[in-house]
């Protein structure tokens, strides 16, 4: 798995290179802003208001690519703090762990 998620930070990383993106205040804060538009639009693709009582048919395509959306600029946010996949990828592994023990004690 640790693969996959470094092939995904290499080619964030080549896409960010080729479009100049370099750290900097404006540039992660647009980063942040477009993670939240982009969770903006997902949600916009799922049935969440249970006021409403016109539903439209859920688009798994469309779900899936606003979710891929938000990867994208979580992973250029990530880069442009200076995180790269291993370091993602082990935090990630020892909040899992703190989770799991939560749940062992009815956290």
């Amino acid at each position: 798995m640790t693969n996959r998620l470094r092939v995904i930070f290499k080619h964030q990383e080549g896409l960010m290179r080729r479009l100049g993106i370099e750290r900097n205040y404006e540039n992660i804060r647009t980063c942040f802003t477009a993670i939240v538009v982009e969770l903006s639009e997902f949600m916009q693709e799922i049935n969440w208001k249970p006021w409403k009582n016109t539903k439209k048919d859920e688009n798994r395509a469309k779900i899936l690519e606003e979710l891929v959306d938000v990867l994208h600029f979580y992973v250029e946010l990530c880069i442009l703090m200076g995180f790269d996949s291993e370091e993602i990828f082990h935090a990630y592994e020892a909040k899992m762990e703190v989770n799991h023990k939560r749940q062992d004690v009815k956290y």
